[in-house]
């Protein structure tokens, strides 16, 4: 968004490149910007940057549902009852960008699980 805001010639820029992108890939047509759609979007510049970005979606979709489901409820205590679930096993990384990613983005980051191989069972 500070992209965006800053710079926004460059990012109508990318915008019109993915789309580009999209359509040598032979994409729906749900997923260029260029449809009206939903579809669209931004090169993220690093990993936890994408983290990040793909949390505070997932909070909001979250919320919505939580809100629409309990409308007297505070936002505030909706929110502390979400929980994020992230990989032990990539690397010691990824539960520490999402620990941080859910503390940027207003979420208690006690409530980050990291799961390993051996919460899951055999197959």
């Amino acid at each position: 968004m500070c992209v965006q805001i800053a710079s926004p010639a460059c990012t109508e820029l990318e915008v019109v490149m993915l789309d580009w992108l999209g359509k040598m890939l032979d994409l729906p047509a749900d997923f260029l910007a260029c449809s009206g759609g939903k579809g669209g979007g931004v090169i993220q510049g690093t990993a936890s940057e994408a983290t990040l970005v793909a949390l505070l979606g997932a909070k909001a979709k979250a919320l919505r549902g939580a809100k629409e489901a309990n409308p007297d409820t505070p936002e505030a205590l909706l929110s502390s009852k979400l929980v994020g679930y992230c990989s032990g096993e990539r690397n010691w990384v990824t539960p520490l960008y999402s620990a941080k990613s859910l503390s940027f983005g207003g979420t208690d980051s006690t409530n980050t699980i990291a799961l390993t191989l051996s919460d899951h069972p055999k197959e």
